[in-house]
Parts: structure tokens; sequence; C-alpha cells
């Protein structure tokens, strides 16, 4: 399923859905939510190989602790910052798609300020 959601173009399958569906608030976060979690599950699940590669999570397992528990007390915690990181990068993707696709008049309409419509409007005005 990752490969799949990876294999389409992000932005088209977002301005297909925003022109095809009335612009709402909680379907803008929805529909950047959905596409963007293929990326992060990425990223997490090769972290993830690499930290059950090292000593500290295989003499865990190897000393009885089972991989359920191990996950949970080791991994969990070293991938804190990355999750953290992870989230901030896509704060800052999430408001440069939205303010794309209102540029382009597909974001959430003219009754709600937003970056993309602002920067519409003002071209309009310099042009």
């Amino acid at each position: 399923i990752l490969e799949f959601f990876l294999a389409l173009p992000a932005f088209l399958l977002m301005m297909f859905f925003q022109s095809m569906i009335t612009s709402d608030v909680f379907l803008m976060i929805f529909l950047i939510a959905l596409i963007h979690w293929c990326f992060i599950a990425r990223i997490i699940e090769s972290e993830l190989k690499r930290l059950e590669n090292l000593d500290f999570y295989k003499v865990n397992i190897v000393l009885g602790r089972t991989k359920f528990r191990a996950f949970f007390k080791d991994l969990i915690p070293a991938l804190k910052t990355l999750i953290f990181t992870l989230f901030i990068f896509n704060i800052v993707h999430a408001i440069a798609t939205e303010a794309t696709l209102s540029f382009f008049g597909l974001g959430l309409g003219f009754e709600i300020p937003t970056l993309g419509t602002l920067l519409s409007e003002s071209s309009k005005a310099v042009f």
C-alpha cells in the first residue's frame, strides 16, 4: 500500500480531489494527512529497521524482553526526535500545499483568508 501511495503524484491527486469536492477546512486537513502519511511511514520504517540492528535492541531481546516491550521501551524513545522533526517539517509542507492549492483556486475559498488566497489576490492587483 505504501508504494502505491508513493507512486501517485501527491499534488495532482490533491488537485483532483479538491476540484471534485466542495472546499471545507476539515476536508483539506484530511486530504493533506491522507497524502503525506506515506512519506512519514517510509522514513520511520527505515529508521526502525536501522534501530533493530543495533546492539542495545538485540541485547534486550536476548536477555528475555519481549519484542513488544522492547519496541515501546527502547525503539519508541529513540524515535522521539525523528518524529518531532518530521512533525515540524510536515506542518511547513502542509502550509505550503494549502497555499499552492489556494493560489490556483482549489483551496478553501475566498471567504477564508489563507496564504494562497492572499498571494492570488495580490498577484491580480500587481499585474
